[in-house]
């Protein structure tokens, strides 16, 4: 998750930077608030993923060595 918020804010203040993109100071909260709704989702969409796989392995190693 750590990544992704650092990600974004590079991303933002590279765009501030090279694209002339003004962000006025009173909607720097609001922009927080998405750039760490967003790394949350990302961060939860892909740990749900490899849960479910390292589940489904340790079920099949477990069948395997036991069944």
């Amino acid at each position: 998750m750590l990544n992704g918020l650092v990600i974004s804010v590079f991303m933002v203040c590279a765009a501030c930077l090279l694209l002339g993109l003004r962000v006025p100071v009173r909607v720097l909260p609001g922009l927080a608030a998405v750039v760490l709704a967003a790394a949350v989702g990302c961060a939860t969409f892909g740990l749900a993923p490899a849960h479910a796989a390292e589940a489904a392995r340790e079920l099949s190693v477990a069948g395997r060595t036991y069944g």
